[in-house]
């Protein structure tokens, strides 16, 4: 390579530096984010033409009274809507999401929604937004933006909070069951002593009740432990372990090769836009015998029959098949 006429051989080349700790400021055109026919649009604009006054029978902050605004249902069902739309079920992975996804940017008008207030929306809401999304996609259906005919069903592995050492034998998890008793009823004589409100009391109430819940996990534990004992055989039930924790969860198989406290986590999408319309959670190991209830799931709550559903071969178990044709005949 030749160097320029003038410059020094030994110094080194010129480039342009870069600095990512400065401040920007810069316009934003909301309406230019995303394409005039993008699902998002459509979303708000379905969600506009719904009956949502019962969504806002529980928000106390009214005009003209105290009190922070809140974000609108509409809003909220319509983050929802399209998250599910783009295969999305995590209110933590739709916060991160906001801030550079185009659609929820344009929803959001560029002010993400913290995590908190998307999970807390959905599960006290859980009903009527049941009930909502099942006339929405009614309505997309019928629009043709997505296809209710051809459901594609797979299972995912979500690891739980539980460790691999809170997995124990019968033996253990009766003595710690125990354990768990005598820390109860020790708290509960010392709170009968204790006289009046004051901070000792308060800490005293607090460890009870912690203990309380402590003990009606490790009670559920025993419970679940009884179940899987009986479905192995009588040599092997004393090396059934169950979490103390979270008695659910079981280790399944990862995809690094590895085991960790697990759930199986079913989802239903359909074929043209790949919304998901059904979720459910079990605690198999693998998605044998799973092919039926994501079936009936997607009946129970859009009254659709599928006229085909495509699953990999975890699911194609003699029963599965026997039992879809068998519902798909009497339809």
């Amino acid at each position: 390579m030749q160097v320029a006429e003038g410059a020094n051989a030994a110094s080194k080349p010129k480039f342009i530096q870069l600095n990512r700790e400065q401040s920007y400021w810069g316009e934003i055109d909301f309406e230019s984010l995303i394409e005039a026919d993008h699902p998002a649009r459509a979303i708000w604009a379905l969600t506009g033409r719904l009956d949502l006054g019962s969504f806002e029978e529980g928000i106390r902050s009214r005009e003209g009274t105290a009190g922070a605004p809140r974000h609108s249902p509409q809003l909220l069902v319509s983050v929802w809507v399209y998250a599910y739309s783009q295969g999305i079920a995590s209110a933590r992975a739709l916060e991160r999401m906001m801030s550079y996804e185009p659609g929820l940017r344009w929803l959001c008008a560029d002010d993400p929604i913290n995590y908190h207030t998307l999970s807390n929306f959905r599960s006290s809401q859980k009903e009527k937004l049941n009930d909502l999304f099942a006339k929405v996609l009614a309505v997309m259906d019928e629009e043709g933006l997505i296809d209710l005919g051809t459901l594609m069903q797979d299972g995912t592995k979500m690891r739980a909070v539980a460790s691999k050492s809170s997995f124990h034998r019968e033996g253990t998890l009766r003595d710690k069951c125990e354990q768990a008793r005598a820390l109860v009823e020790e708290l509960e004589k010392q709170s009968e002593k204790e006289s009046g409100e004051n901070e000792e009391k308060r800490r005293t109430v607090a460890r009870r009740r912690a203990a309380q819940v402590r003990l009606q996990r490790m009670e559920s534990s025993l419970e679940e432990l009884k179940v899987r004992q009986d479905s192995v055989a009588p040599g092997k039930r004393d090396q059934v372990r169950v979490s103390e924790s979270e008695p659910e969860a079981r280790k399944m198989l990862q995809t690094d090769g590895g085991f960790a406290p697990s759930y199986n986590v079913q989802i239903t999408t359909e074929a043209k836009s790949k919304m998901m319309v059904g979720i459910g959670v079990v605690n198999k190991v693998n998605d044998t015998h799973q092919l039926v209830p994501a079936l009936d799931r997607v009946r129970e709550q859009y009254g659709a029959q599928p006229e085909q559903m495509v699953a990999d071969g975890g699911y194609a178990t003699r029963e599965n098949v026997e039992a879809t044709a068998s519902r798909q005949k009497d339809q």
